[in-house]
């Protein structure tokens, strides 16, 4: 379940939020003056968004080298065609 909090909300309750986000794997939404600031999420889920942000970023690096050498529109044509293709085999 995901919960929003404000900030002093929060402070009077870690160690129960702390318990039901570990244990129940529940995500609380940190506030401070009405906007989101924080996101308390359990360790297991924090590893693997590490771990997505990390492989994300080696794709990212190996695509930019290969399509280095493409202009910005042969590469938005590139995709557009992908999609086109992708779109024809569903």
């Amino acid at each position: 379940m995901i919960q929003e909090m404000t900030d002093l909300a929060v402070c009077g309750r870690f160690s129960e939020l702390l318990a039901q986000v570990h244990n129940q794997g529940d995500q609380v939404v940190i506030t401070h003056s009405g906007q989101p600031m924080a996101v308390l999420i359990d360790f297991a889920l924090f590893e693997r968004i590490q771990c997505d942000k990390t492989r994300f970023q080696q794709l990212s690096d190996t695509l930019g080298q290969k399509f280095s050498h493409f202009t910005e529109e042969a590469v938005v044509a590139l995709v557009e065609e992908a999609i086109q293709v992708g779109r024809m085999t569903q």
